[in-house]
């Protein structure tokens, strides 16, 4: 245990530091100016609004998912559990994902293996989505080796749950109104019919999908205030391989790895100062907004349970 924690704990602190080095070497003479762009009214309300949309796809994700199990999860509850996770995952790797478990099992009765297996399929059901956006793209806005190379990557990672649920098994229409077998004890069942199924994957799949949009929209107001000829098209492919490469963060909230993806991405294509301080604008903005929204949900987390409390107490 201890080993991981400083393997991850130096894996953190090497990719925040050469992001960061890259950041100070190609960061050009006119950012400040550059900056203030972004300190409008508009422009701040905007990354602000993308972020609540965000939360909102999230939610709605983790709700879906639950309800595939047979749990049950409403989008309110759900939303607050979001908060949680983010607010938490500045900090260690992981730990959000932990306070986010045990708020809604012993708060909100979703069963552990209700949880963990929703928790599983979101994450699936990204890397499907992610990986069919890569390829597409790339097939269409990319030219010759990158085209070969983002289709190639892309269909890889689309395909590889999809391979990994064949080979064990694990195909929703195989597990319809019975436990999967192989599966460990309690980590869920499908109860939906067919047709709920479809349902439920399609509606996974478009709030997946909304939420990778809303997250590149966000990176790209930046882009764009700070340099308004810059390549939307490379800039959305960059962006996708870097979300894809953090699905499963190695570092709280994929800190350091997503920038250092994007400024690599960036550099292929000669935008990389832009790209780099988008990034990592992108980065203070999202945990200073995830840490606010975190820490208003345990507010109201203490102020609820308390209320409950006493009530329950007369």
């Amino acid at each position: 245990m201890r080993l991981d924690k400083g393997w991850r704990t130096v894996v953190t602190l090497s990719a925040v530091g050469v992001t960061l080095a890259m950041a100070w070497h190609h960061m050009p003479d006119d950012m400040p100016a550059r900056l203030e762009q972004l300190l409008g009214v508009y422009s701040a309300a905007a990354i602000v609004m993308a972020f609540l949309a965000m939360r909102g796809c999230q939610a709605a994700a983790l709700s879906l998912s639950v309800r595939y199990w047979g749990g049950r999860l409403r989008l309110p509850q759900s939303f607050g559990l979001v908060a949680l996770k983010g607010f938490f995952n500045q900090g260690v790797s992981g730990s959000g994902l932990v306070a986010q478990g045990v708020r809604a099992r012993y708060r909100l009765g979703v069963a552990w293996g209700h949880f963990g297996a929703a928790t599983l399929l979101q994450a699936a059901s990204m890397v499907v989505v992610l990986g069919g956006l890569l390829a597409a793209t790339g097939a269409l806005l990319l030219t010759d080796g990158q085209r070969v190379a983002a289709v190639l990557l892309g269909l890889g990672a689309a395909a590889s749950p999809i391979i990994m649920a064949l080979a064990w098994g694990r195909l929703p229409h195989h597990a319809i109104r019975r436990r999967v077998p192989r599966w460990p004890e309690g980590l869920g069942r499908v109860v939906l019919s067919r047709r709920g199924v479809i349902l439920h994957t399609m509606g996974l799949a478009l709030v997946q999908l909304l939420f990778v949009l809303l997250r590149f929209c966000r990176l790209a107001i930046i882009a764009v205030l700070m340099q308004p000829d810059i390549s939307l098209a490379h800039l959305f492919v960059i962006v996708l391989m870097a979300d894809l490469a953090t699905v499963v963060p190695i570092t709280p909230a994929g800190i350091g790895v997503r920038e250092l993806v994007i400024a690599l991405g960036g550099a292929a294509v000669g935008d990389l100062d832009v790209a780099l301080a988008a990034a990592i604008i992108d980065r203070v903005a999202s945990m200073g907004l995830s840490l606010l929204h975190g820490l208003l949900v345990l507010v109201w987390y203490h102020w609820s349970d308390t209320r409950a409390a006493r009530q329950s107490a007369h």
